[in-house]
């Protein structure tokens, strides 16, 4: 992978992109990563922070059939649910003068995540009338907030987040 090649970390004063140490996590980790800063022009910035979000989403048909006079007609309704479960901010780094020369920096950040939480997922079965969609999706967030809401920059990635292997015990009857 290299800096800077995603579009999405491209701003007007400069360019960010943030990474994770490892590609995945399980509950209860120490989360550790770098964020990668490259200012073009003298900019005027108050501080750099991490956002740390989580939600699942899941959605299915349900299809029944109602007596409507003499015929049978088929209902049917589409379920939705949405639930943000990890919400956290943290502020990783503060400009002591406010004012940042152009040039190419590196941020260092840490947090837990906390115990018990459930693994990622992303499922859809499109081949199934009721079409049921599984979604447990974490990410990352690194935000700078500039004194002008021009100077703020953004890049988020996704938090791969899965169960603690089995513990394998040997000799144990099944």
């Amino acid at each position: 992978m290299y800096y800077f090649d995603d579009p999405r970390c491209n701003f007007e004063k400069g360019k960010i992109q943030l990474q994770t140490e490892y590609p995945f996590y399980e509950p209860g980790n120490l989360v550790k990563g770098l964020i990668w800063m490259h200012i073009d022009a003298p900019v005027a910035l108050r501080h750099i922070e991490i956002e740390v979000k989580a939600k699942e989403k899941c959605a299915f048909t349900r299809f029944w059939m109602e007596q409507e006079g003499d015929r049978q007609v088929e209902r049917s309704h589409r379920h939705k649910m949405e639930h943000k479960f990890l919400h956290y901010d943290q502020v990783v780094y503060t400009f002591p003068e406010g004012y940042f020369n152009p040039g190419a920096y590196v941020i260092e950040f840490s947090f837990n995540l906390p115990e018990g939480i459930p693994s990622s997922i992303n499922t859809h079965v499109k081949n199934v009338r009721e079409r049921p969609k599984a979604k447990i999706k974490y990410f990352v967030k690194a935000k700078v907030h500039g004194f002008d809401s021009n100077d703020n920059m953004k890049y988020k990635q996704v938090l791969i987040v899965r169960e603690p292997p089995v513990a394998l015990k040997i000799g144990e009857q099944q």
